[in-house]
Parts: structure tokens; C-alpha cells; sequence
């Protein structure tokens, strides 16, 4: 009976293996212009894993919401700020940025960070960013979340010379 309980409580990380990262993720991530479905790919790779960990479904990658991330992490790099409110028109909150993806939504949230590594390719970087939201438990419950069915992750590169990242994940559903 104590290997059915071992076999039981080891079934979770078994059925979720490390999910493959995307051709092209070894890349380092540029210093200008970087590829955001690339980067949202790479995201969702590690997102996904830990949602299969925790019996949620995996997300989908949404176009509109990559735009609206990748647009949110670009101004809090020239704004130099990390920030889930913005002065880009019309995308200001959450919400706003969710209705300028496009998406018919009953549900939204949003994880936003902020690292300093250089010369690490999207791989690195996303694995990075998704163990620091899934150590804070508000950011972990974002990424959990059962409503959500769709995300889009944003990066940007600092502009005042320091080599740091804004991120966005935009989750929707």
C-alpha cells in the first residue's frame, strides 16, 4: 500500500514533464526589437508546466494580448518603471488592455517583473521570470488560475544603459 501512495503523490510531476522550449529560444534575447512570440512561447512553456502540476489546462498563446504586453513592458522600460499602470492612451489598466487585444473576457490578470541578467537567451529568461511570479503567491495564483485560457508575454530592454528586462504576461479568459 505505501508504494500506491508514493506512486499517487509522484504522479503530478510525472504527467508534467519540463514542457520543450521553442525552436529558436536558445537565441539571446537582442537588445532592441526582440520576438515577442518567441518570448510568449517560451513563457508559456514554463507556464504551462506548472499549471499541468497543479490539474489546470494548458494556455494558449493570444496575438492581441502579446501586442498589449509586449506594448505595456516597452513603455515601463522608457518610463523606467515597474508598474501595472500605464500612460500608454487607451491601455492605462488592465482592463483597457485586455479590450485593445481584442478579447470578449470574464476574467483577466496580469504578472509584470522586472531582471537584470544580460546576454541570457529567451529560454534562460523565461524560466527565470516564471520561478520568481510562481514564488509569490499572488503572481502563482495569476498563473494558476482556471479561468484563464490565453496569455501573451511582453519584454524590454532598459534604455538608460543598464542591461535589465520589463516583462508583462497578460492572462485572459
Amino acid at each position: 500500500m505505501l508504494w500506491l501512495a508514493l506512486l499517487v503523490a509522484a504522479w503530478p510531476a510525472a504527467a508534467c514533464p519540463a514542457a520543450p522550449m521553442p525552436s529558436g529560444a536558445t537565441a539571446v534575447v537582442p537588445a532592441r526589437g526582440p520576438d515577442q512570440a518567441l518570448f510568449t512561447a517560451a513563457v508559456l512553456a514554463e507556464v504551462n508546466r506548472l499549471r499541468c502540476a497543479e490539474g489546470r489546462r494548458a494556455l494558449d498563446p493570444g496575438p492581441g494580448l502579446i501586442r498589449v504586453a509586449a506594448i505595456h513592458s516597452d513603455w515601463q522600460a522608457a518610463a523606467r518603471k515597474l508598474s501595472h499602470v500605464s500612460a500608454v492612451r487607451g491601455q492605462r489598466t488592465l482592463g483597457p488592455r485586455l479590450d485593445a487585444a481584442g478579447m470578449a473576457h470574464r476574467f483577466g490578470a496580469e504578472n509584470i517583473a522586472y531582471l537584470e541578467p544580460c546576454g541570457l537567451s529567451y529560454a534562460d529568461l523565461a524560466r527565470q521570470v516564471v520561478a520568481m511570479w510562481h514564488g509569490s503567491p499572488g503572481h502563482r495564483r495569476n498563473m494558476a488560475d482556471a479561468r484563464a485560457t490565453m496569455a501573451g508575454a511582453g519584454i524590454a530592454r532598459t534604455r538608460d544603459g543598464r542591461c535589465g528586462y520589463y516583462m508583462t504576461l497578460d492572462l485572459a479568459g
